[in-house]
């Protein structure tokens, strides 16, 4: 059970969401996790029952309230969209209705609202993740795990759209702060491609060792923000330095180094202090690269400065 709470809340961080946009506008479509969150909220409700999660509106209005909240201003409420793709992350699965001709495989194209009345077919989560979201803890954990991946800086206008309220787990048990760790790690080393962004040090083993860490720029226990934004790729040495406050980028993307090394004094201080004024790599996804708030909290703790 220990395992499959991993590989579902590693999951939950790696949804298949796509980018869209441009420029400043550019973003995730919030579709996947938004549809998610209305699952666990209507769970909470008692309006879904057992392992059956219909395409009916009680889904579509919740779905809408927490869209409202989430959306860029080109996102169009369109549950009937996450509702069909979710079932290419493999926990979804669509259902045809009893009596009705219509397989899995003939699902082609996402429900319509016509299809409310209907009741064409439904949706089973796979077992193991139905068994899982079965315990209240376990549910707000993921619950807990969407929005710090997907919508941190919304995370006061979804506690208050709640219908039941919920509290954040007080409790969270070391194998809990792990498996989101794990994940954390996953998503920011394929965002970065396994390369430590200050040194472009990338060594990964056949056997998938690799010599990286992911690094918070604003910890979580400060955020609860595991937003790609909030975090880079760091290879052991310079990790060690930027959580101890030594170096941090600066709002232009150029390293800045502490006052308190001094270059002469050993090999290691002086390596640190060459990443003075250079560029730090980027992510190739652009709305994944380091926010401004989080440089500018790092670069407020400089030691030093």
């Amino acid at each position: 059970m220990e395992t499959q709470f991993n590989q579902y809340f590693d999951h939950l961080y790696n949804l298949r969401v796509g980018v869209v946009g441009k420029g400043s506008g550019r973003h995730e479509r919030p579709h996947k996790p938004v549809m998610l969150l209305a699952v666990l909220d209507l769970m909470d409700l008692g309006e879904i029952g057992g392992n059956r999660i219909e395409w009916n509106d009680c889904l579509r209005d919740r779905f809408a309230k927490i869209f409202e909240v989430v959306r860029s201003s080109n996102d169009k409420v369109t549950p009937e969209n996450p509702f069909f793709y979710l079932r290419s992350e493999g926990f979804w699965q669509h259902v045809g209705k009893a009596g009705k001709e219509v397989l899995v495989e003939g699902l082609s194209n996402p429900p319509r609202k016509s299809d409310l009345a209907d009741g064409i077919f439904h949706v089973e989560l796979e077992a193991g993740f139905y068994h899982l979201l079965k315990d209240r803890k376990k549910r707000e954990l993921f619950r807990e795990a969407l929005i710090s991946r997907y919508f941190p800086d919304k995370q006061d206008a979804l506690a208050e759209l709640t219908i039941v309220r919920h509290h954040r787990v007080a409790e969270v048990s070391a194998k809990e702060v792990i498996a989101r760790s794990a994940a954390f790690r996953k998503l920011i080393l394929t965002t970065y491609d396994h390369q430590c962004v200050a040194c472009g040090m990338r060594i990964r083993l056949p056997s998938g060792i690799t010599m990286v860490d992911a690094a918070h720029l604003i910890p979580f226990s400060v955020s609860a923000n595991d937003h790609p934004s909030n975090g880079f790729a760091l290879c052991k040495n310079h990790h060690w330095a930027f959580d101890r406050h030594l170096i941090t980028p600066d709002h232009e993307g150029r390293w800045m180094v502490s006052s308190s090394l001094e270059h002469r004094r050993s090999s290691g201080e002086a390596e640190l202090c060459a990443l003075e004024g250079e560029r730090m790599l980027r992510p190739q996804e652009e709305i994944y690269a380091p926010s401004m708030a989080a440089i500018e909290w790092r670069a407020s703790r400089l030691v030093g400065d």
